[in-house]
């Protein structure tokens, strides 16, 4: 099976010139949603360099399931953990009830692990982090 993404990664460096090479290691690393990825990548860089937009656009152009939690906006572990869980569930139809205020790192795993059974192929979590602060 081949697949070529060289006409997605055109539309995307027409959009965001002199970004090729950054376009195309996502490509190398994510690649189309059939294809296997490791299990983290962690994107660092200089503040304001345009990581997150990058990336996002690379994961739009790619129509790949994504879930994207902003680190800096959860403070606390029980926020965070919420917001993933909800996030995925909102991938996935969103019908039931919002998880809220669960900080129990075992609650966090089956809440996880049900949001989850509803999706199927590869699901991207990104977490970006402003450790500047």
């Amino acid at each position: 099976m081949t697949i070529d993404m060289a006409p997605t990664i055109e539309d995307l460096t027409t959009t965001y010139p002199c970004r090729d090479a950054q376009f195309s290691t996502l490509s190398s690393v994510l690649g189309h949603s059939s294809f296997p990825s490791p299990p983290a990548i962690c994107l660092t860089g200089f503040p304001a360099s345009g990581k997150r937009t990058i990336t996002r656009a690379f994961l739009e152009s790619m129509d790949t399931q994504f879930v994207w939690v902003d680190c800096n906006e959860t403070i606390t572990s029980a926020l965070l953990f919420d917001r993933i869980v909800n996030k995925l569930r909102e991938l996935g139809g969103g019908d039931g009830a919002r998880l809220k205020g669960s900080g129990d790192v075992n609650n966090f795993v089956v809440e996880v692990h049900r949001a989850l059974e509803g999706l199927t192929g590869k699901v991207i979590l990104v977490f970006p982090f402003n450790d500047k602060e």
